[in-house]
């Protein structure tokens, strides 16, 4: 079940006990980070409750290898490149074939890259 199809769920339980949600805030932390960051971003404008805000802490954002120092893909190697290449497909559910930092790769990681979601209309976001 998609987010947006568990909320009415969530709202519904929450009138139950006397609680009126009329917008909302989103929030994760490390993978579920993501996820809130991909929802406000990508998926608010269809959001059955209005998206006011996103929080999350140590959410990856952005899958350049370069923003992914901690397993060593700035390295830029062979090797590495490989090694990222793995890691980013296995989340995005494909492998990944265009050269990094290419449209061609922004293309292939976008559903899995809040980063690329970002816009002028985006709702503010705290992230730790």
């Amino acid at each position: 079940m998609e987010i947006r199809e568990s909320i009415p769920h969530v709202i519904a339980e929450a009138e139950k006990l006397g609680y009126h949600i009329d917008e909302m805030a989103i929030s994760g932390g490390s993978a579920g980070c993501c996820l809130a960051l991909l929802y406000a971003y990508r998926d608010a404008k269809t959001s059955p409750v209005p998206v006011k805000m996103v929080f999350g802490a140590a959410g990856p954002s952005s899958f350049y290898p370069e923003d992914w120092k901690c397993y060593g893909f700035d390295r830029r190697s062979e090797e590495s490149d490989a090694a990222a290449r793995e890691m980013f497909g296995t989340m995005a559910g494909k492998e990944l074939k265009a050269e990094f930092s290419t449209p061609e790769y922004e293309e292939e990681i976008r559903d899995i890259s809040a980063l690329l979601w970002i816009n002028e209309n985006s709702v503010p976001t705290l992230a730790a």
